[in-house]
């Protein structure tokens, strides 16, 4: 018994020890808020920060992208009108003005690391959902905006398949119309050997 117990124990951790390091699988495992980091460490934690926080700055930067091209278009369609004269006092100011602009966005990204981890803490403080709840109408209506788009993007249900329909759909390739010709033994020795030659470690 206490052989079997070590064989499986060590088949567990053989299968599944990749899990615990699979920022992906750790980030879905905090923003789900019947979970949050009942199961993770500190470390894991962090790396689901981090995570989170790398996909904030890439909307942000997205909507800064956004935000700047529409007003590169309206300071060019200003530009039409035939009383503005370019130099003079005025690009001073807009010089100043647009540097201004500049530095608030470069605090703006320091400052999200600080925003995202607050975030993070307040959420993290909040009593878990039941089990059984539905976490997308705790997301619609999460004071949490911030986390909301990253939470949608990991909550979303993954594409899955049963071991059945993998059986059928190497079948298929194995069976085309090219080798429709091949005996039923032989299609069951070369579906045997397609699932298990990699047990072996075998390379094509």
């Amino acid at each position: 018994m206490r052989s079997m117990k070590t064989k499986l124990q060590e088949s567990m951790n053989q299968r599944f020890a990749y899990i615990q390091g699979h920022a992906a699988l750790i980030t879905w495992t905090l923003l789900d808020p019947r979970f949050k980091n009942t199961y993770l460490n500190s470390d894991e934690v962090d790396i689901a920060t981090m995570t989170i926080e790398n996909h904030m700055r890439i909307y942000a930067d997205n909507s800064c992208e956004t935000a700047g091209t529409s007003d590169q278009e309206l300071s060019s369609s200003y530009r039409l009108f035939p009383y503005e004269k370019d130099g003079g006092l005025w690009d001073v100011h807009d010089k100043s003005t647009s540097q201004e602009i500049q530095s608030s966005d470069v605090s703006d990204k320091d400052d999200l690391s600080t925003h995202v981890k607050k975030n993070i803490e307040i959420y993290l403080a909040e009593p878990r959902l039941q089990r059984n709840a539905d976490i997308y109408s705790y997301w619609d209506c999460s004071p949490f905006v911030s986390l909301r788009k990253v939470a949608l993007k990991y909550l979303s249900a993954p594409p899955t398949t049963v071991s059945s329909e993998q059986l059928f759909s190497a079948a298929g390739q194995i069976y085309s119309d090219r080798r429709s010709n091949l005996l039923k033994e032989n299609v069951d020795k070369l579906l045997f050997l397609t699932y298990n030659i990699r047990l072996f470690h075998y390379e094509y």
